[in-house]
């Protein structure tokens, strides 16, 4: 299993961050080299369900996650979304969207993603590509919440 972890400071304080975390912020995320439509986003609760098709090169594939915890308070705000149905190579995504509270203007958004693929060493050889996709978040978020 790969675990990334990836950190963005923005203004604001958990709770109001957390109300953010929207469709259209999710359709701001989408990777530029990616082709990505969503099909359905239900939200940010538990049993809610993002379906999309995702794809490079002109292939696209399927992928759906379902919300299965979050947890809101003054301190930290998250959900997990887990990949229920994975584009090849994925086998397992667990991606949690953590949003803590740094100081009284500040929060931290971190993007704490485990994965694992079959045959097994795609992992490290996606590794770096991922990091750098989910790091270009990084700027969507100061978009949206600075």
């Amino acid at each position: 299993m790969i675990s990334l972890w990836i950190e963005t400071k923005v203004k604001g304080q958990p709770l109001k961050i957390f109300e953010g975390f929207n469709e259209n912020l999710f359709r701001a995320l989408k990777p530029p080299v990616m082709s990505l439509d969503v099909l359905r986003f239900d939200g940010c609760k538990i049993g809610d369900q993002i379906h999309l098709s995702v794809g490079a090169l002109g292939i696209t594939q399927p992928w759906i996650s379902i919300i299965t915890e979050v947890h809101r308070d003054d301190h930290e705000c998250y959900f997990v979304d887990e990949g229920k149905q994975l584009p090849t190579p994925f086998f397992t995504w667990k991606h949690t969207h953590r949003i803590r509270k740094f100081d009284d203007y500040h929060s931290l958004i971190i993007e704490d993603i485990q994965y694992t693929c079959r045959p097994q060493f795609l992992e490290k050889v996606l590794s770096p590509l991922l990091k750098f996709q989910f790091s270009l978040r990084s700027s969507v978020y100061l978009k949206f919440f600075s």
